[in-house]
């Protein structure tokens, strides 16, 4: 899936992996993510057997010039989770409205687990 963005030029795609990607960077400068996460324990034990993905932890859903965003963390313990998923929420929110012109319907931050 990705987003397609007409200019006078031509037309400029952006791919959901791209997207997962910007998400990520903003997502690990959060102080107290330590890191992206699969949903579950099982697919974190998949992951194991794989090569890293940089969009692991990200699901992006895009329709038309909007996207949709689920984030999968891991935090510190003693981090304030509501204080820290607002963060996380809004540090997305600017970064993609600002890199790639989309707008954000939603953000959904998931703690999966506290380090």
């Amino acid at each position: 899936m990705e987003s397609k963005v007409e200019n006078p030029l031509g037309q400029i795609n952006i791919s959901a992996n791209a997207i997962a990607n910007i998400v990520t960077n903003a997502t690990l400068r959060c102080p107290g993510v330590v890191a992206m996460s699969s949903k579950s324990f099982t697919e974190e034990i998949a992951n194991l057997l794989r090569v890293e993905s940089p969009s692991k932890g990200v699901e992006v859903n895009i329709s038309g010039d909007k996207v949709d965003v689920n984030v999968y963390v891991v935090v510190s313990y003693g981090t304030n989770i509501p204080e820290l998923a607002e963060i996380i929420a809004s540090s997305v929110k600017t970064d993609l409205e600002k890199y790639t012109g989309l707008t954000v319907s939603s953000i959904n931050v998931s703690v999966v687990g506290i380090a």
